[in-house]
């Protein structure tokens, strides 16, 4: 049997993780704060590491439209939350034209390479079915 690729709490790092991500056929670059871009289909997904919590975070932000109201963003997030068990949405007042979705993967004790990159096949793929099938009133850009 196989031995499956193991990263380790230390080996978690940002050019670890796009290695990774280059052997699995995923273009990445590196943000302005340091954290993985993985782009796939259109969808641009940052992979932030959360090392006080020992966490990889998925997450990327859609364009809401201006015009939509509070109480459509509101319901719609709701909704989205509500349909979708994988993934969290959400938006702020603070940003009222975003959309952010987002999940975390633990990586305490270490973390297999696989599952790096299948929670991210799985997350760049529900994340737009997710806003396709529920934005009934066409708030997201």
């Amino acid at each position: 049997m196989l031995e499956a690729e193991v990263l380790s709490e230390g080996e978690v790092t940002t050019p670890n993780l796009a290695k990774i991500f280059s052997r699995a056929f995923f273009k990445t670059s590196v943000d302005i704060d340091g954290d993985l871009a993985i782009h796939c289909e259109g969808l641009i997904t940052a992979l932030i590491i959360c090392k006080n919590q020992k966490l990889l975070r998925f997450m990327t932000v859609f364009r809401l439209e201006e015009s939509a109201s509070e109480s459509q963003r509101l319901t719609f997030v709701n909704i989205l939350n509500d349909k979708i068990l994988l993934v969290r949405f959400s938006a702020s007042s603070t940003h009222p034209d975003q959309l952010v979705a987002d999940y975390y993967l633990p990586y305490e004790g270490g973390v297999p390479t696989l599952q790096i990159i299948t929670a991210h096949r799985l997350f760049a793929r529900v994340v737009p079915n997710a806003i396709g099938s529920c934005d009934h009133d066409s708030i997201v850009k």
